[in-house]
């Protein structure tokens, strides 16, 4: 997937920045597009929950294909105390996605990489228009900010 002159979606979706194509929103949250990491210096994208629903969204300015064999990457830093527990999801619309076949869980305060298979997330395949990451609140109760980074579709 190449973003070039066209409004297409970057494969790239998150590196230190939204990748041309995309933005950011929450639900329950305060999203910040290039959060520094405490304690180093690295810019991710921050997640700070503030109610007990609480999920962000990374949406396409339009529906896009990948190839069979596609997967999603990403890395996650856990939340300090309780570190981050989240269901990842891709929808084919801007709506949020209501299943969540995937759980990520990331340790206080550590980077874990992510691999998740496109058909894994989206079952019957189509298009793709969101990345859904909904805190899974009856695993940590109490979630506290994490970052989000190097967000990408890595065709086979």
């Amino acid at each position: 997937m190449d973003a070039g002159a066209s409004p297409r979606p970057a494969c790239a979706v998150y590196t230190t920045a939204l990748g041309s194509g995309w933005s950011a929103e929450g639900v329950g949250v305060k999203v910040v597009p290039a959060g520094l990491v405490p304690g180093t210096e690295i810019v991710a994208l921050r997640v700070e929950p503030k109610e007990k629903t609480a999920s962000v969204s990374l949406v396409a300015s339009e529906p896009f294909t990948v190839a069979d064999g596609t997967v999603l990457k990403l890395r996650i830093y856990g939340g300090r105390l309780h570190g981050t527990v989240a269901r990842l999801a891709l929808s084919p619309t801007t709506e949020f996605a209501t299943d969540r076949p995937a759980t990520l869980n990331a340790p206080v305060d550590e980077w874990v990489p992510f691999t998740v298979p496109v058909a894994d997330l989206l079952p019957g395949g189509g298009p793709i228009r969101r990345i859904d990451v909904e805190i899974a609140t009856e695993a940590v109760p109490n979630a506290y900010r994490f970052f989000i980074d190097d967000v990408a579709f890595v065709a086979p």
